[in-house]
């Protein structure tokens, strides 16, 4: 019986885990597709300095 329950622990240690780093993906993916569009990122326009 004991096995049993530390199998079940052991299992949903794993799953809470693997959906952690299945987050921790998504972030970085999120991250890393954010500076490869070029069109989103030149929203600070340069004004001309007129003396």
């Amino acid at each position: 019986m004991g096995l049993s329950v530390w199998a079940i622990v052991a299992i949903v240690c794993n799953s809470v885990v693997s959906v952690l780093i299945l987050i921790l993906f998504v972030i970085l993916c999120k991250a890393c597709k954010v500076p490869s569009h070029p069109e989103k990122v030149p929203v600070i326009t340069v004004k001309p300095h007129v003396p």
